[in-house]
């Protein structure tokens, strides 16, 4: 008997809890796609990334820190050699003389180009920082400031272009 009942306390507590929760609803627009490109400069030479920033619809997910479901996007990279195999919208541009991975970071996330209301205000912008990884690929360390990677290895970001973001509405 002692089971059954906490059996339906806890029915009825996760159905409370799911029915309070916010379920964000649905986009209109479930996919784009968002040309880009990065000019970066190694040693006095211009060299440029560009592609295609693919973003999806992912569906719903439910977080444990604010209780409530939210929308999920992926994004994906066309249309670009070198790209990292373990860092997300990341290729390698460079090494250093001790064995770390200097990468650019497209700096894009699909949330932000397909519309999502709380990504509005997000700044969206390449970057250049240096990895060391251990060699299991399990862990890794980023260091490098713009200025650095520029005196040491001769690397700055020029200038880059992304396509705007979508209006997106969400609803039924």
């Amino acid at each position: 008997m002692k089971k059954l009942f906490c059996i339906l306390a806890l029915i009825l507590m996760l159905s409370t809890c799911l029915t309070s929760c916010e379920v964000e609803p649905a986009p209109k627009i479930k996919e784009g796609r968002f040309n880009f490109s990065v000019t970066y400069e190694e040693w006095g030479e211009a060299k440029t990334v560009s592609g295609v920033f693919v973003c999806e619809y992912a569906g719903r997910s439910f977080t444990l820190e604010g209780g409530d479901f939210t929308r999920d996007w992926e994004g994906s990279v066309e249309g670009v050699e070198n790209l990292h195999d373990t860092f997300y919208a990341t290729v390698r541009v460079g090494e250093t003389n001790d064995g770390g991975e200097i990468l650019l970071n497209l700096g894009v996330f699909a949330a932000y180009f397909m519309g999502e209301p709380g990504f509005a205000d997000s700044v969206i912008e390449p970057s250049l920082y240096i990895v060391h990884s251990t060699d299991d690929n399990l862990s890794s360390e980023t260091s490098g400031t713009p200025e650095e990677i520029e005196e040491l290895y001769g690397l700055k970001i020029i200038e880059y272009h992304y396509d705007a973001p979508v209006e997106n509405s969400f609803g039924k």
